[in-house]
């Protein structure tokens, strides 16, 4: 059995649609952190960096150091 649809999203759907336009047409892009986190025991300095306020960009743990180092991008 499926679980009932998250309350409110019809009202986001067309504000995600226009997300997925905007990145798609170059126009919205995603910045990321130049600081480098892997690993589990990463996460509570990543943390820190999220609550000091001072990252410029969204904050990436590496779970594995056997990815590869530059992220690629994710198909919306």
């Amino acid at each position: 059995m499926l679980p009932p649809p998250l309350p409110g999203l019809r009202s986001c759907r067309s504000h995600l649609q226009r997300l997925c336009q905007l990145v798609s047409d170059g126009q919205l892009a995603v910045v990321l952190d130049p600081h480098r986190f892997v690993g589990l025991a990463a996460v509570p300095e990543a943390v820190d960096l999220l609550q000091s306020g001072s990252s410029s960009g969204k904050v990436v743990v590496q779970l594995s150091s056997s990815l590869p180092d530059t992220p690629t991008a994710a198909r919306l």
